[in-house]
């Protein structure tokens, strides 16, 4: 509604819907942009991640025990990956049908991404254990091939003791968790200032 249009509204004692707060369009869509190409290049890193992780298996893991529970690990770990990252390409989708000049809609982009980092901790909660324990299967596959291949066999295909598997487990993830949190929180983190700033800034 321009100005020509509130004074006849005003003059005729109609009354004037409030005008949408508006935004530097170029400044929130350069914040935006950077946030969508900040999440291809996570999603990449992982995709290949998980792509190494598959190739070792194959070509390492041998021992039918631990083949049965690499198979049931990539499993839940690939179940996982679907779930959480719908919810990833859902958000990635609908900042397009956002128009970047509203301050309500960038409201909206900077609450949806924080739900969304939220979510991304949960996904690393979960996914890191079962890709640590991926990892202690190659490696003590790896040290069941060199065991036999000097002439020591053990009755049991898994050498590690369970006790060990878990501490292991429970360190990996004392370990991984801060750094994943401090990588969303530098990333991720950031790209909520900037749409925040802009927010109070034209409030």
């Amino acid at each position: 509604m321009d100005m020509d249009d509130f004074k006849k509204s005003w003059d005729k004692g109609q009354d004037v819907p409030p005008a949408p707060i508006g935004l530097p369009a170029q400044t929130t869509l350069t914040t935006v942009q950077q946030l969508k190409a900040r999440m291809r290049r996570d999603f990449t890193m992982e995709l290949a991640l998980y792509t190494a992780i598959a190739i070792l298996l194959i070509l390492t893991v041998n021992s039918p025990l631990s083949l049965e529970i690499a198979a049931f690990t990539v499993l839940s770990l690939g179940f996982q990956a679907i779930y959480f990252n719908r919810r990833f390409k859902l958000f990635y989708r609908m900042i397009d049908s956002y128009d970047l000049a509203l301050i309500t809609h960038v409201r909206k982009i900077a609450y949806d991404l924080e739900v969304n980092m939220e979510v991304f901790r949960t996904y690393t909660f979960c996914s890191f254990p079962l890709a640590a324990l991926i990892l202690l299967l190659l490696i003590q596959d790896m040290f069941w091939q060199v065991t036999t291949a000097h002439g020591k066999y053990y009755k049991e295909s898994l050498p590690l003791p369970w006790v060990i598997l878990c501490l292991a487990l429970l360190l990996v993830q004392l370990l991984v968790y801060p750094m994943v949190n401090r990588h969303i929180r530098r990333h991720y983190g950031s790209y909520v200032k900037q749409l925040k700033q802009l927010i109070e800034t034209e409030s």
